[in-house]
């Protein structure tokens, strides 16, 4: 999980290459990302560095949204259990090794991150 923090179009782009550059993170999950120009970079970045399933939920109005991207192919979104601000805590199935598995992302407080800071600081 990588707080985005509301980040800019240029440090989008630098939290999406920095995620891409970590060969084990088969699915990443931002949240607090930005619902406008910033959040767009982030989803075309993740895109280009070659997550083949980004799935980031608009909201109805200028909100945050949480983006779950994938380097497999072999993923959907589903209906979210979170009732109130679904753009917050999409859903996902996933297939990744062989294994299906459920993605639940939700947003949590933003705490020390060590190497992600390294990312915004881009």
């Amino acid at each position: 999980m990588f707080n985005a923090q509301h980040a800019s179009s240029g440090h989008s782009r630098c939290q999406a290459a920095w995620v891409a550059g970590q060969k084990d993170a088969d699915i990443a999950v931002f949240t607090e990302t930005s619902s406008t120009y910033g959040g767009s970079a982030l989803v075309t970045a993740l895109a280009e560095h070659g997550d083949a399933t980004v799935l980031a939920p608009e909201p109805l109005t200028p909100d945050y949204r949480t983006v779950i991207a994938c380097r497999t192919a072999d993923a959907h979104q589903v209906h979210s259990p979170v009732a109130v601000t679904p753009h917050r805590a999409p859903a996902a199935r996933v297939s990744v090794g062989g294994h299906d598995i459920g993605v639940l992302g939700l947003p949590a407080p933003a705490g020390k991150q060590d190497e992600a800071s390294a990312a915004r600081s881009c």
